[in-house]
């Protein structure tokens, strides 16, 4: 069976590559079935409207359709980004008939996320007679930004939703979220990301430290939860709690604004940046530490959660969203409140106990829930379904 996936990602142009979310699924469903990967990315440099890419990853043939887009709202502009938009669809079909005559017919297509390309799964389904399914992981049905679209907008994303023959999604709480949308009536599959154990595992850990080390990892948006953070460092640091806190990702203003709330509350001799890292030096951040620390208002999944248990590292979490799906007392804590006092109680706790969490119980439910071939069994499950 030759599988689509057809997703949009808008990753830096020089990368050249698809999501790193998106790699991880298209290299379990390739595990089981032939899959060609159809990905459109945002790139305004471009002086014509479209350029094809096409490239290797794995055994997976990728082609990275890029589009020059210009957001000006003006009469005229709006008029040029009509015509724009159909030289776009033309091209996505143009690369659709490239895929088949180079890979053979496509018998199904994986819409990941509904938006914004449920459109072309729509036409490629009633014209072109192609099954199609949704994975969904966006936060756009978690949030109140569904709500916030154009008629035409929730339009589309309703039809999408209507004629899929299949729906997976990243959590239970997510899928409950579309559900009280009244966009889907049927059951879904819950499908989570793959962890990548080649990286995140227990070998190399660095057990020899003269104070604890707890580390966030994100990419650091005020949702994120940072700046409560470190005011419970604050606080441990008036009760004299020693401790190392290493924060890791993040780029540009609001990094600047995470070191300058650093410098002002005098925390410098205990917390650390490393700004953006790449998924290996990520690994071995997590395993010099000796817990992690997750503050956020919100999670539709929380892979670094994920990766940190993978590492043996027991978790401080929020009990909202979707965060409690993945979590209970042998894998760390979930806080009732998020504020600074509830935080700095539980950060003298976890650097008293941390001890007592075994790792490889934490692995070991990574490595049997969300190996590559765990989630590619599922996907099985969801296309033959």
């Amino acid at each position: 069976m030759h599988i689509l996936f057809l997703a949009s990602f808008f990753p830096n142009r020089v990368r050249k590559t698809v999501g790193i979310f998106m790699y991880h699924h298209v290299q379990a469903i390739s595990k089981k079935f032939n899959v060609t990967v159809l990905s459109i990315e945002k790139d305004s440099t471009l002086k014509n409207t479209i350029e094809i890419v096409k490239e290797k990853q794995g055994s997976v043939n990728v082609y990275l359709l890029y589009y020059n887009w210009d957001n000006n709202v003006s009469f005229y502009f709006r008029f040029k980004l009509i015509i724009r938009f159909f030289k776009l669809f033309i091209g996505i079909l143009k690369t659709f008939q490239l895929i088949e005559d180079e890979n053979g017919f496509v018998d199904k297509v994986h819409l990941n996320v509904s938006h914004p390309l449920g459109i072309v799964a729509l036409y490629l389904k009633f014209i072109k007679s192609k099954t199609y399914y949704i994975t969904e992981h966006s936060t756009l049905f978690v949030l109140n930004h569904y709500k916030s679209y154009s008629f035409f907008g929730k339009l589309i994303i309703k039809l999408t939703y209507r004629f899929t023959s299949g729906l997976s999604v990243v959590t239970n709480y997510l899928g409950q979220s579309i559900l009280r949308l009244g966009l889907f009536k049927s059951s879904y599959h819950v499908i989570p990301n793959v962890v990548s154990t080649e990286f995140f595992n227990l070998k190399n850990l660095n057990n020899s430290k003269d104070e604890p080390v707890f580390i966030h990892v994100s990419t650091l948006r005020p949702s994120k939860g940072v700046d409560m953070l470190l005011d419970a460092c604050k606080i441990l640091n008036n009760q004299g709690v020693k401790y190392r806190f290493v924060i890791v990702g993040g780029t540009g203003g609001y990094l600047s604004h995470v070191q300058n709330k650093i410098n002002a509350l005098n925390l410098n001799n205990n917390v650390y940046t490393t700004g953006e890292l790449n998924p290996n030096e990520i690994a071995t951040f997590l395993k010099q530490a000796d817990f992690f620390v997750l503050n956020s208002e919100f999670e539709t999944f929380c892979v670094v959660m994920i990766e940190a248990m993978a590492c043996g590292l027991p978790v401080i979490a929020p009990n909202n969203t979707a965060i409690p799906e993945n979590m209970n007392s042998q894998r760390g804590l979930l806080l009732l409140e998020r504020t600074p006092e509830v935080w700095a109680k539980a950060l003298v706790y976890m650097i008293e106990n941390y001890k007592s969490y075994d790792k490889r119980e934490m692995y070991q439910f990574v490595e049997n829930t969300f190996s590559y071939e765990g989630i590619s069994r599922k996907f099985e499950l969801l296309f033959k379904g």
